[in-house]
């Protein structure tokens, strides 16, 4: 069975955001998105994996917090969040964690990396783009570190001129996401008529 720990980090910045694959969300009222990637993707965490999420703003982490929960937890995968809203700070902290764990396996998603232009900026620090939530082939990423599938990019063509397309397998049996390990009371939608106690 695979062991591991996974951590989801929605990195610093200097106002609530939900980085999503598909679009980022700014918090301009008193409401913090779940975080529905992070969600889908602890599905595809093997069963012998423990998950933890860590939020700027839920949590309110700093990236120090971070640093000393990888440390102490004996993180094996981080898997970071990125906004074109918040892109620079949020690449330095992709630059600070490569640097300070060269031999983590780091992956990165976000709408920003809809872009060729943020992809090739990325790829040189050896971490992969998850570009899509739903494909089971990035539980094998997971389980050993290696990429089979089209919805984790891990290298692109100096040359290319835009980014190779992602060819989803229809998937009938997608495992159960991991949703105890976002529950906040802190997490608030308009929407939301009733809070778990």
């Amino acid at each position: 069975m695979p062991q591991g720990h996974i951590l989801f980090f929605n990195p610093p910045s200097t106002r609530p955001l939900y980085r999503g694959i598909v679009c980022t969300w700014v918090s301009k009222a008193k409401y913090l998105w779940q975080p529905f990637d992070f969600i889908l993707l602890s599905a595809l965490a093997p069963a012998g994996m423990k998950v933890s999420y860590l939020d700027s703003f839920i949590h309110k982490a700093r990236l120090s917090d971070a640093i000393k929960f990888i440390e102490d937890n004996a993180v094996t995968h981080i898997v970071m969040s990125m906004s074109s809203i918040e892109w620079q700070g949020d690449f330095d902290t992709l630059i600070k964690l490569r640097n300070r764990f060269p031999e983590l396996n780091i992956a990165v998603l976000g709408d920003v990396f809809q872009e060729l232009f943020f992809v090739q900026q990325v790829l040189p620090l050896k971490v992969v783009i998850i570009r899509h939530p739903l494909d089971l082939g990035i539980s094998e990423y997971f389980s050993t570190g290696k990429t089979g599938t089209a919805s984790i990019l891990c290298e692109i063509d100096a040359q290319a001129l835009h980014l190779p397309p992602v060819n989803l397998k229809p998937c009938l049996d997608f495992p159960m996401p991991r949703h105890e390990v976002f529950l906040s009371r802190k997490h608030r939608s308009p929407f939301d008529k009733h809070i778990k106690s």
